[in-house]
C-alpha cells in the first residue's frame, strides 16, 4: 500500500510541477530566453549562476532576520524583520525564486525537470531498510537497495521553444 501511494503521489506533484515548469519556460520564451540551448556559453552559465546565488543570498539574509529595502533614491538598505510572519514570507519569496530559476536553468538545458526530480525521489526512496531511514550524524545514509537515479533520458535535450510554438499554434505537444 505504501509503495502505491507514493506512486500516485508522484504522479500528482510530477502533474502539479510541470504545470508550474511549463509556465517557467513559456514565460523565459516570451523574455527572449532560448529554452533549447545544447550547450550554454561560459557567459550564459555564470548569468544563471549568479542569478541562482543571488537568491541563496536572499535566503541566507532571510534566515538571519534581515531584507533588503528599496529607497526612494533606488539604493537599497539591509533591514531587520519586523515580525515572525515577514521573515517566514521573506523566505518562501527566495526559495520560490530559487526553484523559479533553477526551473528556467534545467529548460534552458532542455532537461525534463519533473522527470529529473521523480527519479531523484525513487532514488532516494531506495534508501529506506527495512521500511526504516538510517539517519548517522543528521544525515539519512544510503541503505543495502540503494539505486543511483537514473538519469539517462536527459542525455537527449527537448526543444522546449518547439514545443511551446506548437502548443500556440493548436498542436498536440
Amino acid at each position: 500500500i505504501r509503495e502505491r501511494g507514493q506512486q500516485v503521489m508522484h504522479k500528482l506533484v510530477a502533474a502539479s510541477l510541470g504545470t508550474y515548469f511549463w509556465r517557467v519556460l513559456v514565460f523565459n520564451n516570451d523574455g527572449g530566453h532560448t529554452n533549447n540551448l545544447l550547450e550554454l556559453s561560459e557567459a550564459q552559465q555564470n548569468k544563471e549562476l549568479d542569478m541562482i546565488r543571488e537568491e541563496v543570498d536572499e535566503l541566507q539574509m532571510a534566515f538571519e532576520g534581515f531584507y533588503m529595502k528599496k529607497q526612494e533614491d533606488g539604493t537599497k538598505v539591509k533591514t531587520a524583520f519586523e515580525s515572525v510572519q515577514e521573515k517566514r514570507k521573506h523566505i518562501a519569496d527566495a526559495i520560490g525564486d530559487i526553484i523559479y530559476v533553477t526551473m528556467g536553468t534545467a529548460g534552458k538545458h532542455g532537461m525534463d525537470l519533473p522527470n529529473v526530480l521523480y527519479a531523484i525521489a525513487h532514488s532516494n526512496e531506495s534508501k529506506y531498510t527495512d521500511g526504516k531511514l538510517v539517519i548517522k550524524d543528521g544525515k539519512i545514509q544510503k541503505g543495502p537497495n540503494f539505486v543511483e537515479p537514473d538519469l539517462s533520458f536527459v542525455e537527449e535535450p527537448i526543444d522546449f521553444a518547439k514545443e511551446i510554438e506548437a502548443f500556440r499554434n493548436g498542436k498536440q505537444v
